[in-house]
C-alpha cells in the first residue's frame, strides 16, 4: 500500500493507462504523419493540424468532462476516454479524406479530455486531498515516457504493416490494454459523495470537480 492511500499496483496501472492513452493519442502524428502525408498526397500541415483539431475538442469539452466525472465517478469517464480514443483510431485507420481525417481527432479529441491526466488528477484530488500529490508525480513520471515507447513502436509497425494497420493496433492498445489497466482500478466516487461518506475534511473542502481540477495544478 502506497504511503497516499492507493496500492502500488492500481498506481502502476493508472500510469500505464496515461502512458498508453497519451501515446496512441498526441504522439500518433510523429510516428505516422509523414507516411500519411505521402500516402494521402495530402501536405504536412494539413496531417499534423488534424491534433490541433482535437486539442480545440478538448478545451470545448472541458466542463462537459468535470460534470460526467461528478455524476459517474472517474473510473467510468477514464474508460470511456480509452473507448473514445479506440474509435478515433479505427476512425483514422480508414479514412482517405479530410473530412474523415478532421473527424477522427474530433473523436480523439474527447476521448483525450475523458482519459488524460485532468480527469484522473481532480479525482485523485478530490479523494485523498493532499496525499494525492506524490501519485500524481509517480503517474507523471511514467506517463512522461509515452514518448520513449510509442515513437520507436509506431515506427516499427510502419515498417512492418504500414500506417493504416498499425493505428488499428493502436485502436486495440487503447480500448484493450488501457481499459484492462482501468478496470482493476478501484471506482473514484464523485466528490461530493466522497465528501459525505468520509468523516475527514477533505482538500479542497467546499469545491466542485472542476475545483479540484484546478487545484491539482496549482
Amino acid at each position: 500500500m502506497d504511503r497516499a492511500g492507493l496500492p502500488r499496483l492500481t498506481v502502476f496501472r493508472l500510469a500505464l493507462a496515461q502512458l498508453i492513452s497519451w501515446g496512441v493519442t498526441f504522439y500518433l502524428p510523429g510516428a505516422f504523419g509523414n507516411a500519411i502525408a505521402d500516402d494521402l498526397g495530402w501536405s504536412t500541415q494539413r496531417v499534423f493540424s488534424g491534433l490541433s483539431v482535437a486539442l480545440l475538442v478538448m478545451a470545448l469539452v472541458s466542463t462537459l468532462s468535470a460534470g460526467l466525472i461528478q455524476r459517474f465517478g472517474a473510473r467510468q469517464v477514464l474508460q470511456s476516454g480509452a473507448g473514445f480514443n479506440a474509435a478515433g483510431c479505427c476512425i483514422l485507420a480508414l479514412c482517405d479524406s479530410p473530412q474523415g481525417w478532421f473527424s477522427g481527432w474530433a473523436v480523439l479529441g474527447l476521448g483525450m479530455r475523458l482519459s488524460l491526466y485532468d480527469a484522473l488528477f481532480a479525482a485523485l484530488a478530490g479523494l485523498l486531498g493532499e496525499r494525492s500529490r506524490p501519485l500524481m508525480v509517480q503517474i507523471t513520471l511514467l506517463g512522461g515516457l509515452a514518448s520513449a515507447v510509442f515513437w520507436p513502436l509506431g515506427h516499427g509497425l510502419l515498417g512492418v504493416v504500414g500506417w493504416r494497420s498499425a493505428i488499428a493496433i493502436y485502436a486495440c492498445l487503447a480500448r484493450c490494454l488501457a481499459g484492462c489497466c482501468l478496470a482493476g482500478c478501484p471506482t473514484f466516487c464523485p466528490v461530493p459523495l466522497l465528501k459525505s461518506m468520509c468523516p475527514v475534511r477533505l482538500t479542497p473542502p467546499h469545491g466542485s470537480v472542476r475545483r479540484a481540477m484546478r487545484w491539482a495544478w496549482r
